[in-house]
């Protein structure tokens, strides 16, 4: 092995130690922002659901300034109280 060779094998290695480092930060990026949502859904429960009372209010099935008053778990629906 040259110099020469020795100098391209080092700048390779650098290379593929820079991709590493950004894999990994990515991958603290998606871990960081999963925990967030699960933040989030914890608060205001599923997302489907959610979709649904924001379609629901679209129809006027649903008056979206009533709050719920029972629990979140038997409704599912963590905003919103269904209009009889």
């Amino acid at each position: 092995m040259n110099v020469q060779q020795i100098i391209d094998q080092a700048a390779n290695i650098a290379k593929y130690i820079q991709m590493i480092e950004n894999q990994v930060q990515q991958i603290q990026t998606l871990t960081d922002q999963l925990n967030e949502f699960k933040h989030y859904e914890s608060l205001f429960g599923d997302p489907k659901a959610v979709l649904l009372i924001l379609e629901l209010v679209g129809q006027e099935i649903i008056d979206p300034n009533t709050p719920v008053l029972t629990d979140q778990a038997e409704r599912d629906l963590p905003l919103f109280r269904i209009i009889p």
